[in-house]
């Protein structure tokens, strides 16, 4: 808990504090670093109160901004001049076992002669029996006050208040104002702590601030969530690659742990992220080519737009060009940073973007096993994956700017990217880890499984961002052992800003499980009846499952999918199971519709060399296969199997095998190896007019 007042020397018109002019706070837990995001910011305003715009007021003031450290909120008075309702007292709330606190204050003001006063700083111990009568702290799952989902598609959240310990017997009650049309949000009554999900599947492309309050017998707090919904965003799309192989003509040597960097990645993004296995590409080895790897990113930057999420995972060799630039490894050819610049620049602006490498990239170097020969290192600074490309693609931004392209300003910037490293731009990355894949990515998907306390998960959300997969992994191998290496991170807002997926052995609110998701086929113009269900496993918890996806034809109600097809083809339905507790999964549908087939008509123009099949025209139908055989026991669509077999096994001097009919005026069996046959029997013609004829 700290004090705090705004102040001027010389009180007149528009000399109060301005939401320029702002102080923000921010804790370090345990020795940690600051946070990304300040803990608390208090700012001005432009309101006006008597001849004074702006806000002033001094520690008398009634105004108090609650948080807890590691939810970032920001907030000011809400009346102008010199006010009473002024932020005069800021708390900040601890986690439970924080054992050591460092205080930073970062000020921003525009003029000269306002003055930020801070006094009595003070920690309170929770569980000495003094703390007592302070509102309750609000928090949000997954963390993050700004909030994206794309038009038609599911977003929920969950909001939870909690009492200090000597507190606990209070009453607490949350509820929430600016909810959109359609959105739920049930609020929630609860001794000691309580939580209550947020859910909404938007319409309407646009910007909706929503504010959630907590509060009981001792004061009210609040955080403000701001959803941004776009038009067709909240997609998740990812390019997976692994090469532990590599092409001969190539020559880069084999690796060991780079395919089950890839598949560690592929399984946890899908069951505990958003990715689901149709908006994946997992590359590897020989199908890792750069022409398979580009056609994948660049599938994925024609699709995805503002508000989606796009992941590539790259665990290969690295290398160099004589200290002017660097590039993966693909499975046949460098995969240069020009080339990765030029892909990631196809993304439309507001695409979050993230960037994970395990290789020796950042110093263009191979990637190392344990026991391996080292690479000579290049002593050049700077030359590392992120920082390199992120300077093409501005060259690059620039210049076509410059030359009048149209259309540049709505791709993506250097800035709106997200990069993970596992090495600094002179160390290796190391190929050896404890469970088979390299041992870097070994411990981002060890902090990333393991329960808490001991995951990846700083704030207590149960989620994790890429930051903290980061956070958690960046030192892995900062050892004698492996040279000292440090993984590196670079625009650590985005990161911050990105769920990777929940943490733990269960997802937060209880592990929720679709059944009956198998493949189904319909015919155009029949109606499939399909149920699809979920439940919270293990427990009685129900679930509500809603149907993202629209498609023609297509509804879902009471638990069963309705599709009736016009056109054939492949159609995927995705969907959204949440529960009361906060949990939520997705699950995809594959359906696929087939044309009828024709209806046979009476054959006509039999003769012995020909007829005319007939059917009634298929719409839709561009081609159509016809079977024709001459035995009864034929059946349609076998393709044109043999109907006649025959190898004279049973021909004998007199006679011919079953059914078979002969003029009789020759010798029925093959009579000897002088005649330069290649088998006997055989059926041998010796006389004009002598025939055979089949069944």
């Amino acid at each position: 808990t700290l004090h705090l007042s705004a102040t001027t020397t010389e009180i007149g018109d528009n000399c109060g504090m301005w939401p320029e002019d702002n102080i923000s706070f921010s804790l370090a837990l345990d020795g940690n670093e600051y946070p990304a995001a300040a803990d608390m910011t208090v700012a001005g305003n432009t309101l006006m109160g008597g001849s004074v715009t702006g806000a002033l007021w001094g520690f008398t003031a009634t105004g108090v901004a609650a948080t807890t450290a590691g939810v970032a909120r920001t907030v000011s008075p809400a009346s102008g001049g010199v006010t009473d309702d002024g932020i005069a007292t800021v708390q900040i709330a601890l986690p439970p076992g924080t054992a050591s606190v460092k205080l930073k204050a970062d000020v921003v003001q525009e003029y000269a002669g306002y003055y930020w006063n801070m006094d009595d700083v003070s920690l309170t111990g929770f569980n000495d029996g003094g703390a007592s009568d302070f509102p309750p702290t609000l928090s949000v799952s997954p963390d993050g006050l700004e909030k994206a989902v794309g038009v038609s598609n599911n977003l929920s959240f969950t909001i939870s208040a909690s009492e200090i310990p000597n507190d606990s017997g209070d009453e607490v009650r949350i509820w929430a104002t600016g909810l959109p049309a359609g959105a739920a949000f049930a609020g929630a009554t609860n001794t000691g702590s309580a939580s209550s999900v947020f859910n909404w599947t938007p319409d309407t492309a646009g910007t909706y601030p929503v504010r959630f309050f907590a509060g009981d017998k001792d004061g009210t707090n609040q955080v403000d969530v701001t959803v941004t919904v776009y038009e067709g965003g909240g997609g998740t799309y990812a390019v997976v690659v692994g090469l532990n192989e590599y092409s001969p003509s190539y020559g880069a040597g084999s690796l060991s742990g780079c395919v089950p960097d890839a598949n560690h990645i592929h399984t946890n993004i899908i069951k505990r992220g958003e990715w689901n296995p149709l908006s994946v590409t997992k590359l590897l080895d020989s199908a890792a080519t750069k022409t398979a790897i580009r056609a994948a990113i660049a599938n994925y930057a024609a699709t995805a737009v503002a508000g989606d999420t796009f992941f590539y995972f790259q665990s290969s060799h690295g290398g160099q060009n004589s200290g002017t630039s660097v590039f993966l490894c693909s499975h046949d050819a460098n995969y240069e940073d020009t080339e990765l610049a030029e892909d990631l620049s196809a993304f439309a602006t507001g695409v979050k973007v993230v960037v994970m490498v395990d290789a020796c990239h950042s110093g263009g170097l191979f990637k190392s096993v344990e026991d391996g020969t080292l690479a000579v290192r290049i002593s050049k600074s700077g030359w590392d994956l992120a920082g390199i490309v992120s300077r093409i693609m501005d060259e690059q931004r620039a210049a076509k700017l410059a030359a009048g392209i149209k259309g540049v300003e709505t791709r993506v910037s250097s800035s709106e990217i997200g990069w993970i490293t596992a090495a600094d731009y002179d160390q290796y990355s190391w190929d050896g880890g404890p469970n088979g894949g390299g041992v870097f990515t070994d411990k981002v998907i060890e902090g990333w499984t393991n329960n808490p306390p001991y995951s990846c998960d700083l704030n207590s959300d149960n989620y994790a961002n890429f930051w903290e997969l980061y956070d958690y992994s960046w030192d892995v191998a900062n050892s004698s052992d492996y040279e000292f290496t440090t993984a590196m991170a670079h625009n650590t807002n985005v990161l911050l800003a990105t769920i990777a997926g929940w943490v733990g052995d269960e997802a937060p609110g209880g592990l929720i499980v679709f059944s009956n998701m198998t493949a189904q086929t319909v015919i155009v113009g029949d109606t499939l009846e399909y149920p699809v269900g979920a439940y919270t496993a293990g427990t009685n918890v129900p679930v509500t499952v809603t149907m993202n996806t629209v498609e023609p034809g297509a509804s879902y109600a009471d638990g069963e999918l309705t599709f009736t097809p016009t056109t054939d083809g492949a159609y995927t339905f995705q969907f959204t199971g949440t529960n009361a507790n906060g949990g939520s999964a997705t699950a995809s549908l594959s359906v696929t519709a087939t044309l009828p087939a024709p209806t046979l008509t009476a054959v006509t123009g039999i003769g012995n060399d020909r007829f005319t099949a007939n059917w009634n025209a298929v719409a839709g139908a561009a081609s159509y296969l016809l079977d024709v055989a001459t035995s009864d026991a034929f059946s349609a669509g076998s393709g044109g199997d043999d109907v006649l077999a025959e190898d004279f096994a049973s021909l004998t001097d007199t006679s011919v095998p079953s059914g078979w009919t002969t003029s009789g005026s020759s010798d029925l069996d093959y009579t000897g190896v002088g005649y330069f046959g290649a088998s006997s029997p055989a059926y041998k013609f010796k006389t004009d007019g002598q025939w055979l004829q089949s069944p």
